[in-house]
């Protein structure tokens, strides 16, 4: 929930000040996107526990720059909370995502009713609030992620401004993961995520 009100205000901010600003100056480059997402891990990891995070709906906020009429540049920001666990060992522990995301896309066809795109680029994923539940264990902690990141998309005019947004992305995050026990040598473990975000939202262009 605290996520939820945290990006409802961010993107209610960002609406505000791009409200206020003179349309000309920004040429209806700008594109400010506030909707929701599914994250969706597809998880592994390299000691065979079968380590399953759960999916996640969650508030996105994205701001795409125009270039052109076929060619933008569009970065993506949301906080996921996801909860990690084994068969073997129950519940691991919580963590929260915050994956920020680059991508550049082609609008094939920019003026259609649906028009479709594509994109590539690169994400950074850092994880926050890492609290682990294992009984005789003190801490759980992953390393931050780089890598790369792919879409699929189709945008779809409302008006001269206003559109609505279907997205599909995929993410690769590789990390370690530590889990430090109370006595005894910590486990370190290779985790892949790799999830798919599939996002719908509402864009206003400025």
């Amino acid at each position: 929930m605290r996520q939820i009100v945290f990006a409802a205000a961010l993107g209610a901010a960002v609406f505000a000040f791009a409200g206020q600003a003179n349309a000309e100056v920004f040429n209806n480059q700008l594109n400010v996107k506030f909707g929701v997402a599914g994250v969706l891990p597809n998880e592994d990891d390299n000691a065979g526990l079968n380590i399953e995070i759960t999916d996640e709906a969650v508030p996105t906020l994205q701001l795409e720059w125009y270039f052109n009429d076929n060619i933008s540049v569009e970065a993506l920001c949301c906080l996921a909370p996801h909860t990690i666990s084994a068969p073997a060992l129950g519940e691991v522990g919580d963590v929260t995502l915050f994956p920020p995301t680059i991508t550049a896309k082609y609008h094939f066809m920019p003026d259609a009713a649906v028009s479709p795109y594509v994109g590539a680029g690169v994400n950074y994923t850092a994880f926050l609030d890492e609290d682990v539940a294992l009984a005789g264990f003190r801490s759980l902690d992953l390393d931050d992620s780089f890598g790369a990141a792919l879409q699929a998309g189709v945008d779809i005019p409302l008006s001269e401004r206003a559109s609505l947004n279907f997205d599909v992305r995929r993410i690769w995050i590789s990390t370690e993961a530590t889990l430090t026990p109370d006595v005894g040598t910590p486990l370190r473990i290779d985790v892949d995520i790799d999830p798919w975000v599939v996002s719908a939202s509402y864009g206003y262009r400025f």
